[in-house]
């Protein structure tokens, strides 16, 4: 059963196709949660809560405004966008994150929750937090098709994991523009991940929130699972190369400050050489 597990953990990690330094305590953080997930080990489970507890909600990463958290074993990284007038949540976790994501909704008086994609590690903490926090949840039309009606095998592919139907309240789309007070995030369709990828974009702040379609130092997300598409992934790479990004906030690994535009230039080139 380990055996079965840690292929399928390897499976979910090739979605970081490049080697990085980071790659091998990233995926060993997927192999221990997922075995935490699967109920096989109760002391690595009662070690990994322990481990979450001790860790902050959220740490601030542009002062006043942007705060990034979760990312630890399965769960992806979540971001807090806070403007003047709204404060929203740009992806949630795994169920496991369901209590963080409650306390950050509390905390932070979150107005929305936007999900970049429709996959178990980016909607999972959501999809139970509303069951008590009503906070409405936004999501790209196709994306919205598959929460609306829990297709579990494209939620969660590896071991169809049950969530709450996600009612979604607003569909947003390429070009709407979310005006939080003084900052506001335009929405770039970038499918390729999935085909509902949504990519958030602060045009006068530079930032980028990426999802799972570009990582930091030159990587990109998979392809392989329902709905990914290499070309498609390629053409929204080359569109991304064509902004300008200071900061990288991505779904997973780390987030950079600066010269984003720097690693979203070479996940293209390496999308190029490594998808066909």
């Amino acid at each position: 059963m380990l055996l079965l597990l840690f292929v399928k953990v390897l499976e979910q990690h090739q979605k970081i196709h490049i080697s990085q330094q980071e790659s091998l305590e990233g995926f060993l953080n997927h192999f221990i949660d997922l075995v935490v997930i699967a109920n096989i080990l109760p002391i690595a489970r009662a070690s990994a809560t322990q481990q979450r507890e001790r860790m902050p909600t959220m740490k601030e990463v542009v002062n006043g405004r942007v705060w990034q958290g979760l990312g630890s074993g399965y769960d992806c990284n979540a971001f807090l966008i806070k403007g003047d007038q709204q404060t929203i949540l740009v992806d949630s976790g795994t169920h496991s994150a369901t209590e963080k994501v409650k306390e950050i909704l509390s905390k932070f008086g979150v107005t929305a929750i936007v999900l970049t994609h429709g996959h178990l590690d980016h909607v999972g903490g959501a999809a139970h937090a509303i069951q008590t926090i009503r906070v409405p949840i936004w999501a790209s039309q196709r994306e919205a098709e598959k929460l609306e009606t829990v297709d579990t095998n494209y939620i969660d592919p590896f071991f169809g994991t049950n969530i709450p139907p996600i009612e979604i309240g607003r569909r947003i789309e390429e070009g709407n523009l979310l005006d939080l007070g003084e900052i506001t995030l335009k929405v770039l369709e970038t499918p390729g991940h999935t085909s509902g990828s949504i990519c958030l974009y602060e045009p006068s702040k530079q930032w980028l929130f990426s999802g799972d379609t570009v990582f930091a130092d030159g990587s990109f997300g998979r392809t392989d699972l329902s709905t990914g598409s290499s070309s498609q992934l390629i053409d929204s790479l080359n569109r991304l190369s064509a902004h300008s990004v200071d900061s990288l906030f991505p779904g997973h690994m780390r987030s950079v400050i600066t010269n984003g535009s720097k690693h979203i230039a070479k996940s293209y080139q390496n999308a190029k050489m490594w998808l066909f």
